[in-house]
């Protein structure tokens, strides 16, 4: 080989996902150049990359978003499992945030109030009727 030129180890552990976008067949990125670049090199592949893979554990909410939105209690209670958002309270002087919201229960019709970013939370909500 002359020197100045650059020979790509290929390595048999490679697969077809490792692939760069865009790139040519033959173009892979090496288990050094995935942990650099913060990708997971364990046996998932798929792990996300980037802020979004640091925010699994939070539903992303808008409060603008919030009414009739629908919601899936992860551990119910009362045969309450599914639950619309009803109504937003909106502060009294404006330009505040939004802090509270009304729930209903679809199954029984009962209504609760909460504070909106109790949604946030992965281990009690998840977005839409699951």
């Amino acid at each position: 080989m002359h020197p100045g030129t650059f020979k790509p180890s290929v390595t048999a552990d490679i697969n077809s996902s490792d692939r760069i976008a865009g790139a040519p067949r033959d173009t892979h990125i090496d288990r050094d150049a995935k942990s650099a670049l913060g990708i997971s090199v364990g046996a998932d592949s798929s792990a996300a990359v980037g802020p979004a893979a640091s925010i699994k554990h939070k539903n992303r909410v808008s409060p603008k978003k919030l009414l009739l939105s629908k919601w899936t209690a992860v551990h119910p209670e009362r045969k309450e499992k599914h639950f619309l958002v009803t109504k937003v309270f909106e502060p009294e002087i404006v330009g505040q945030a939004i802090v509270e919201i009304e729930l209903e229960a679809a199954m029984t019709g009962r209504k609760f109030c909460m504070p909106w970013r109790e949604l946030k939370n992965r281990e009690y909500w998840r977005q839409g009727w699951l």
